[in-house]
């Protein structure tokens, strides 16, 4: 009886006087994005291909995955905080938000991104100048 209270009390002792964990964290930084101004807040996507900053400056700043300025939109003032819902993939549409703590105010931003598509040497149908261009991708095999 006396040897199971010696092993009681052990391991008593052993769980009152945790040893601290030897273990080391490995990292190391993948990527660095310069802005042109001091940052006040940011926002990721949930799949991580846009970076959303809001600026010092009261603009708020797209970026891509690799780091590449996407565009900038000029924001009310006193706008300290941004905030990222929804999810693509899952059929939930993004939706921004930016506020001001200050004055309580919430202004949700509607963003899309227009790409630009080089069309030089490409066949086309109708004026070359004209102010909006359809384009076809057709024939992948």
């Amino acid at each position: 009886m006396k040897k199971l209270q010696r092993y009681v009390l052990v391991i008593l002792a052993a769980l009152c006087f945790p040893v601290p964990a030897l273990a080391a964290i490995d990292w190391s930084v993948d990527q660095t994005i310069e802005t042109k101004t001091a940052i006040r807040d940011m926002a990721i996507s949930f799949d991580g291909t846009s970076l959303f900053v809001l600026t010092q400056a009261g603009e708020l700043v797209m970026y891509d995955a690799a780091g590449t300025s996407q565009g900038t939109l000029k924001v009310a003032g006193g706008m300290d905080s941004v905030y990222l819902s929804g999810f693509q993939k899952a059929g939930v549409p993004e939706q921004l938000f930016v506020s001001n703590s200050a004055t309580g105010q919430i202004q949700k931003l509607s963003f899309s991104l227009v790409a630009q598509i080089d069309t030089t040497g490409s066949p086309f149908l109708g004026n070359p100048d004209a102010p909006v261009a359809v384009v076809v991708f057709s024939d992948f095999q």
